[in-house]
């Protein structure tokens, strides 16, 4: 699933960018990707399927982030 997400963003993401340019002026077309990004970002990170992830391996149960060795 998260996969699928990721190519719909890929696809849809430029073309969002290119309706939004034909639409505004370039710099409206650049604000709305900057807007748009850290929501995005910041949305999935907090989702449930993120957040309720587990580590793989038993030997990184203690770890908070994957980060660190």
């Amino acid at each position: 699933m998260e996969t699928s997400l990721f190519e719909l963003v890929f696809v849809a993401g430029p073309l969002l960018v290119a309706v939004a340019r034909l639409l505004a002026a370039p710099a409206a077309a650049i604000a709305g990707s900057a807007v748009t990004t850290p929501v995005g970002t910041l949305l999935l990170a907090r989702s449930p399927v993120v957040c309720d992830r587990r580590p793989a391996s038993p030997c990184l149960q203690g770890c908070t982030s994957f980060l660190r060795l």
